[in-house]
């Protein structure tokens, strides 16, 4: 059975715009934190190229800090990464099923306080959920290739 409104379904996502913008943001800083390592790695190894009495040691150490520094950000934000927006999915989740059953926000809150009241009251649930969602990541991975 069809029950699959997408004139309701845009409606949903346009009331909860805020999500929307907040997840553009914790882009943003993700991209941020690799700017400013690589960056950091490249002037670390600017700095280390000087000691070398090779004239292009300061450009190929840049090169190699910036890959470095860029490497140690992929390994730390990647966990970190995935968890946070896992936590804002599962509250836009939780805001746009509250909408979607005619309710409003309780006590006028903005959406995403609500939000963060809903995902910390079932704070286990939503760990136990993004350890089977990566589970299941996983599996679709290496079943697909």
């Amino acid at each position: 059975m069809w029950d699959f409104e997408i004139g309701r379904s845009v409606s949903i996502m346009m009331r909860t715009w805020p999500f929307i913008v907040f997840r553009m943001i914790v882009y943003f800083g993700i991209t941020l934190a690799y700017i400013m390592a690589t960056g950091t790695g490249a002037s670390v190894g600017y700095g280390v190229g000087h000691i070398s009495t090779d004239p292009d040691g300061p450009m190929s150490f840049a090169l190699w800090g910036g890959v470095v520094g860029f490497g140690f950000v992929s390994i730390a934000v990647y966990w970190i990464r995935e968890y946070i927006l896992y936590v804002v999915k599962a509250g836009h989740i939780a805001v746009m099923v509250h909408l979607i059953d005619g309710r409003d926000i309780p006590d006028g809150q903005n959406q995403i306080a609500y939000a963060r009241d809903v995902v910390t009251q079932r704070f286990a649930e939503a760990n136990i959920l993004f350890v089977v969602d990566q589970l299941v990541k996983g599996a679709i991975r290496a079943i697909t290739g």
